[in-house]
């Protein structure tokens, strides 16, 4: 498992992580469709759009 923060990814591979998911989010994962990877939660103040670029960013090797 990874998990990104800002702009470090930190792999469970390497060092212990924790994520700590409310109700909602286990709802959502929960619903996720088998082929996608990576679920986000953001504050609600962040566009989509910046939601989806922050996302992009894994893709793109940034903070690995």
């Amino acid at each position: 498992m990874k998990v990104k923060v800002r702009n470090k990814v930190y792999d469970s591979t390497k060092e212990p992580v924790m994520v700590i998911l409310n109700d909602a989010d286990k709802r959502y994962i929960a619903k996720m469709p088998k082929d996608k990877h990576k679920y986000c939660a953001a504050p609600g103040i962040l566009s989509e759009e910046k939601v989806k670029k922050f996302m992009e960013t894994f893709d793109k090797g940034v903070g690995i």
